[in-house]
């Protein structure tokens, strides 16, 4: 199966029969600066305000200097740096994953916004005109299984590729649309925790074209072999099974 894929996954589909992906209470964005990181901390924090509606939430924070452009990074904790231009967003994908039926881990699915600001200024003091409306675009793919029966017993899910599906991922937002340019790290990704029989869970990986990729499955002190694909392409937004 395929829809578009921030935080959870929800039961709530749109328009266009696309599942939404919902906020939770208590999340965190990074958001970067146009202002240069070697000269300056351009990585600042922003949480939540209030309770998030669905896939609406609002985000307060400050930066540390004036700017004219941000890019917003989710989840906080996965995003690492971010160039002058958008152009070499630096995040996280973990190779240690664990299981929430019927979702991801929290904290996993990364997104990014970006927008344009303009400031008034005032007694030494620069704020924003108005608040920013963005738009997170999800980066990632998700690899979506469904537990077996005897679901109890399961240690451990690892999906094993041919390429590079976790560790530090390049993103590209410099125009339209973010793109990947780069992935270093991990060939496979471990998921534990508990698992129920017949639920669905998703890794988070990263939206590249693989050669192959297999899952295996830990039950019992066992190792068991589940699945095989060969020329598989892992897509931004994308959830495949």
């Amino acid at each position: 199966t395929e829809k578009s894929t921030k935080t959870h996954i929800s039961n709530v589909t749109d328009a266009n029969g696309v599942t939404e992906i919902h906020w939770d209470q208590g999340d965190q964005i990074a958001v970067f600066t146009d202002t240069d990181p070697l000269l300056d901390d351009n990585k600042n924090t922003f949480s939540m305000q209030g309770s998030p509606n669905g896939n609406f939430a609002r985000f307060t924070g400050s930066v540390n200097r004036r700017s004219k452009k941000i890019w917003a990074v989710y989840p906080n904790s996965e995003a690492s740096s971010c160039n002058q231009d958008g152009t070499q967003i630096k995040v996280n994908i973990s190779s240690s994953q664990v299981s929430s039926a019927g979702s991801f881990e929290a904290n996993r699915n990364i997104s990014v916004a970006k927008s344009p600001i303009t400031e008034k200024s005032g007694l030494g003091k620069y704020e924003l005109t108005e608040p920013i409306f963005v738009n997170f675009k999800n980066v990632c793919a998700l690899l979506k299984f469904t537990a077996p029966a005897n679901a109890s017993k399961i240690t451990s899910v690892t999906i094993s590729s041919n390429e590079v599906i976790a560790g530090e991922m390049t993103i590209d937002y410099s125009g339209d649309e973010p793109k990947v340019t780069g992935v270093s790290g991990s060939k496979s990704i471990t998921m534990t925790g508990s698992f129920v029989d017949g639920q669905d869970y998703y890794f988070v990986v990263a939206p590249v074209s693989i050669s192959g990729i297999s899952m295996t499955i830990q039950a019992n002190g066992e190792t068991r072999y589940l699945a095989k694909k060969v020329n598989y392409a892992l897509e931004q937004g994308i959830e495949k099974s």
